[in-house]
């Protein structure tokens, strides 16, 4: 049996640079402020067709992660790429090999996912009483960036449109998955950098492929059960 994968269900998380954009601090006491427009008017029109007890599945964007909390866990769990990043924050760093900055990448990458997956189950688990008993109302929730993906009708839009941790709301659009590795090889280039150069680019990691280990709707996709870090 084969399920839906929405769009941004499948995240390329960049890894090449070394800071995150800062984002206010948010008080997840005080969730609820006057109503703004934070509906795609695709959404806002899907909304009004609704019937009474009928949902539709919605992309939730949720609040980044404080950079200040990510560097706040970087030096507890990771000291050491904690100091080295700071020095290279403050332009020095030269010294550093190629394998202690990916170090200080992958240190990052684990700590905002801790702090993802804490945010944004904390944020599903307030929408729906049991996200293990909920699998139809509860599509996606993201380890790696502030995104969940859940069905909504139109009294939970409006709720979710004033709750104060949500910036954006888009309808969640069907994905299918097709395999294009070879259209990307002879656009690329990369059979020339091999044959070249003979640089196979082996063991640089340039990104993440998230979908939480939900099925495609394709058998042939290389990407189905993803959750990995591409090499």
């Amino acid at each position: 049996m084969k399920r839906k994968v929405f769009a941004s269900a499948l995240i390329a998380t960049m890894l090449v640079g070394l800071t995150h954009l800062p984002a206010a601090q948010v008080d997840e006491g005080s969730q609820m402020l006057e109503p703004v427009e934070k509906m795609s008017v695709t959404l806002r029109q899907q909304m009004a067709a609704l019937e009474e007890g009928e949902t539709i599945p919605v992309e939730i964007n949720l609040q980044p992660v404080a950079e200040s909390d990510m560097l706040a866990q970087l030096e507890k769990d990771y000291p050491t790429q904690a100091l080295q990043l700071a020095e290279i924050e403050a332009g020095g760093g030269k010294n550093l090999t190629i394998e202690q900055v990916q170090a200080i990448v992958m240190a990052k990458r684990e700590v905002y996912r801790q702090l993802y997956t804490a945010q944004n189950t904390r944020f599903m688990e307030s929408q729906v009483r049991s996200i293990q008993s909920s699998r139809g109302k509860v599509h996606f929730i993201s380890q790696y960036s502030p995104l969940c993906i859940m069905e909504a009708s139109a009294q939970e839009l409006a709720a979710l449109e004033a709750d104060k941790r949500v910036t954006s709301m888009e309808a969640a659009t069907p994905l299918q998955v097709v395999p294009e590795q070879s259209q990307a090889v002879q656009a690329t280039q990369a059979a020339y950098v091999k044959n070249t150069w003979g640089n196979k680019g082996a063991g640089v990691i340039i990104g993440m492929l998230e979908d939480n280990g939900m099925p495609v709707t394709t058998d042939t996709s290389e990407l189905t059960g993803a959750n990995i870090v591409c090499q």
